[in-house]
């Protein structure tokens, strides 16, 4: 069920859009860092997405790794 719901998460290859602007809003981006971090995210998707079958656990904590790195 949870694999269906995350096949939604690769516009954020596009760098923008409602995902990203709803998934910044979660976290509490400060709006003066959003533009940074979507094009960190952005650059890194394939560090986020590693397979067709990965796990939302493991998009947040690649998520979150990509973030800290940046």
């Amino acid at each position: 069920m949870w694999q269906r719901t995350w096949t939604a998460w690769p516009k954020t290859a596009r760098g923008h859009g409602e995902y990203l602007d709803t998934f910044a809003g979660l976290i509490a981006v400060p709006e003066s860092q959003k533009t940074a971090i979507y094009a960190s995210l952005q650059a890194n998707f394939s560090k986020i997405y590693t397979s067709d079958s990965v796990s939302y656990l493991d998009v947040l904590r690649n998520i979150d790794s990509v973030i800290a790195s940046s």
